[in-house]
């Protein structure tokens, strides 16, 4: 019984660590590929 629980528990923790990493992830990717389409837009501008 103990065991069948915490088996969910750690499935259920790992899918909200997937999702915390995803989250993470569109939070650091987005404004960095902003940075760097704009600098490839305009290499003159610093």
């Amino acid at each position: 019984m103990g065991y069948e629980r915490r088996q969910e528990f750690t499935s259920v923790s790992y899918f909200s660590l997937q999702i915390l990493k995803y989250i993470l992830e569109l939070t650091v990717y987005v404004p960095y590929s902003t940075v760097i389409s704009q600098r490839l837009k305009g290499k003159d501008i610093n």
